[in-house]
């Protein structure tokens, strides 16, 4: 149980009830309840993508393959991902 995953299995469960005609709530408003209610009800600044908002989502570039010098097999790219902190950008 320790692992379990409820807000993965409630996405689902909206979705899969949507597409077999029995929506339970639109994804969007599930998205809600588990991100921003969260967050408030524990009072804390999390569950929101606003402007100027504090970031709690990491938007990383798409992967890039080159390659190798045999041409059989690809290496994926990735620009480094800036973590902010306190102290800045690292």
């Amino acid at each position: 149980m320790a692992h379990y995953n409820f807000p993965l299995r409630m996405l689902r469960m909206v979705k899969d009830a949507a597409r077999e005609g029995r929506a339970i709530m639109p994804v969007e408003r599930a998205i809600q309840r588990l991100t921003a209610e969260i967050g408030d009800g524990l009072g804390i600044d999390a569950g929101r993508l606003e402007v100027g908002g504090r970031a709690d989502v990491v938007v990383r570039p798409t992967p890039r393959r080159r390659p190798t010098r045999g041409g059989s097999q690809n290496i994926l790219l990735c620009d480094p991902t800036l973590l902010k902190t306190d102290a800045g950008y690292r």
